[in-house]
C-alpha cells in the first residue's frame, strides 16, 4: 500500500524507517505548511466580515431599510465565505499524512526535502495481517473448492497455520489448466514472511486407503496402473488410485482392507499365475 501525499509541497517530516510496524492511524509524514496557514487565517478573516455584512443587512431589511430581497447576496457570499475557510482548513489538515491501514515500512519511502506532488507516495507499507497464500487447485478437484473451506498452510521454514480458502479463481492458466486460488491466513505477529514457499490441504472428506512403496506400482497389460498381489496362492490384480504421494510413500485407493501384495518379483508374474510367496520383510502394508 502506498501511502500518498494529497497535495503538493517539501516534505519537512518523516515519522517512520524502513521496517517499522505502524497501526492504521499512525502519523507518518508532514509536509512543508508554507502559505496555508496565512490563507486560513484570510479565508476566516472574510468568513468573520461576511457574517457581519449578513447580520447588518438583515437588520436593515427587518427595519424595512433595505429591499426584502437584498439579503440573497449576502447569504451567498456568507456561504462562500464557509466554503472558503473549509477548504482552506482541509488543504492545511492534508499536509499532515496519517496511515489508513496497519503494515511494516519497505522502499520507496520520501526523503525529507523531497518536493512531493499530489499524489507521490511518501512511504510504503505492506499489509501482513493476514497474509495471503496463492496456489493452484488442479481442474479435476476444483468443483471441490468451497470459499471459507479450512486450509491448511505449512510454509518451507516449518510453521504452520490454518487460514480459510477466500478466492477461487473462474478462469484457469491456460498452461497447466489450473485454477489459481488465494488463502486468507492470520498473521497477527508477523510471523510468517511475504515470499515463501508454502504448501496447503485441505481435508474434503475421509476415505480408507493403503500406504504402499512407490516400487509396487506397476501396469497390466491394458496400462491400467495398480498392485500385483497374492490371494490364495493366485496372483491377482488390482487397480488403484493415488490419493497422495508423500515421502513416507503412496496412498492409494481400491485394494482390499487385508491385501498381500508383491513387492518382489511383481514384474516377473501375471494375473491368475499360481504361486508360492515368501514374506522377506517383516515390515507390513495394512
Amino acid at each position: 500500500v502506498s501511502i500518498r501525499a494529497e497535495t503538493p509541497g517539501i516534505l519537512k517530516t518523516r515519522h517512520v524507517n524502513k521496517g517499522d510496524h505502524v497501526k492504521a492511524g499512525d502519523l507518518l509524514c508532514e509536509i512543508d505548511e508554507g502559505t496555508r496557514k496565512a490563507q486560513l487565517a484570510q479565508a476566516k478573516a472574510s468568513l468573520a466580515k461576511a457574517e457581519l455584512d449578513y447580520s447588518s443587512n438583515k437588520t436593515l431589511r427587518e427595519k424595512g431599510l433595505s429591499p426584502a430581497n437584498s439579503g440573497r447576496q449576502f447569504e451567498a457570499a456568507l456561504e462562500a465565505a464557509r466554503a472558503a475557510v473549509d477548504g482552506a482548513q482541509a488543504e492545511l489538515e492534508r499536509t499532515v499524512i496519517y496511515s489508513e491501514v496497519a503494515g511494516i515500512v519497505q522502499d520507496p519511502i520520501a526523503q525529507p526535502g523531497d518536493m512531493l506532488s499530489a499524489g507521490a507516495a511518501c512511504v510504503t507499507l505492506v499489509q501482513m495481517n493476514p497474509i495471503l497464500f496463492s496456489g493452484d487447485i488442479p481442474e479435476a478437484r476444483i468443483n471441490e473448492a468451497a470459499i471459507g473451506l479450512p486450509v491448511t498452510v505449512k510454509t518451507i521454514t516449518g510453521q504452520e497455520v490454518v487460514g480459510t480458502l477466500s478466492y477461487v479463481s473462474p478462469t484457469s492458466n491456460t498452461a497447466t489448466r489450473a485454477f489459481p486460488v488465494e488463502v486468507k491466513i492470520p498473521n497477527d505477529d508477523y510471523a510468517i514472511r511475504a515470499g515463501l514457499t508454502a504448501e496447503a490441504t485441505a481435508v474434503l472428506g475421509t476415505v480408507k486407503a493403503h500406504l504402499v512403496p512407490q516400487s509396487v506400482l506397476t501396469l497390466d497389460s491394458e496400462g491400467t496402473i495398480g498392485v500385483r498381489a497374492v490371494l490364495d496362492g493366485t496372483v491377482v490384480f488390482h487397480a488403484i488410485q493415488i490419493v497422495r504421494d508423500t515421502t513416507k510413500g503412496i496412498w492409494v485407493t481400491g485394494l482390499p482392507g487385508n491385501v498381500e501384495i508383491i513387492t518382489f518379483g511383481q514384474e516377473y508374474v501375471i494375473a491368475g499365475q499360481k504361486v508360492v510367496a515368501d514374506n522377506i520383510s517383516d515390515e507390513k502394508t495394512s
